[in-house]
């Protein structure tokens, strides 16, 4: 992979909601969205997509009170998104194919594919989830209402509420992947690789119940 078609307009987002603690559900206080125009690039193109969790139970902080949404990124990526408020990206286990996902400077997307400096997820695991805490991403800066997630692509601030993705996440398709969940991957052995970043999470309420949208940009790497 020689140069990344990937996301043409970033933006870093901050959102307050109350507190996570509480069981009631979070109510959206402000959306701000600051513009990196730096990083444009002829070469980056992007999509949009957004995908919806809903709460099964409260507290909204608890991990397993979301239902595991199942998609299929871009008709090639077999992604999930699960967890608090439905943020963290996991490559599906069932269809699994040794696709790997970790982080990266989101300055940094429209760089060539084997240029990018990636965290490998599989690399810097926590505790938590306990059910499985191999290649899933989410919440940055070790624990979280005493969950341990060690790295992840956005920061929860428990004293302002505000929940700033500070990172953009990279998934790919390791060429010499050895099928195991919890190998530590080399990302310049992908065969296929994509760029995404969480532009915003937004809370509401329907026929079906409580929910959380994802709403995330997201670009193949050439």
């Amino acid at each position: 992979m020689k140069k990344i078609k990937s996301i043409a307009l970033m933006a870093i987002v901050a959102f307050t909601i109350t507190s996570c603690n509480k069981n009631d559900a979070p109510t959206v206080e402000s959306l701000e969205l600051q513009s990196e125009t730096a990083i444009l690039s002829s070469d980056c193109t992007f999509a949009d997509t957004v995908v919806r969790v809903y709460r099964t139970a409260t507290p909204s902080s608890t991990y397993g009170n979301w239902a595991p949404v199942d998609f299929t990124l871009d008709g090639v990526v077999p992604l999930r998104l699960e967890g608090i408020y439905g943020s963290f990206f996991r490559p599906q286990e069932a269809s699994f194919d040794n696709w790997y996902i970790g982080r990266l400077d989101s300055t940094t997307v429209c760089s060539p594919w084997l240029d990018l400096a990636i965290d490998v997820k599989n690399a810097y695991v926590g505790s938590h989830p306990s059910s499985n805490p191999y290649n899933v991403l989410g919440y940055d800066d070790g624990t979280l209402l005493g969950y341990n997630f060690d790295i992840g692509y956005y920061y929860y601030d428990l004293v302002t509420h505000v929940m700033s993705p500070s990172y953009a996440i990279a998934v790919w398709k390791d060429a010499n992947g050895s099928g195991d969940y919890e190998y530590v991957s080399t990302p310049s052995n992908a065969s296929i690789a994509y760029i995404i970043k969480v532009q915003s999470i937004t809370f509401g309420t329907d026929a079906t119940g409580y929910y959380s949208d994802i709403s995330f940009k997201y670009g193949q790497a050439k």
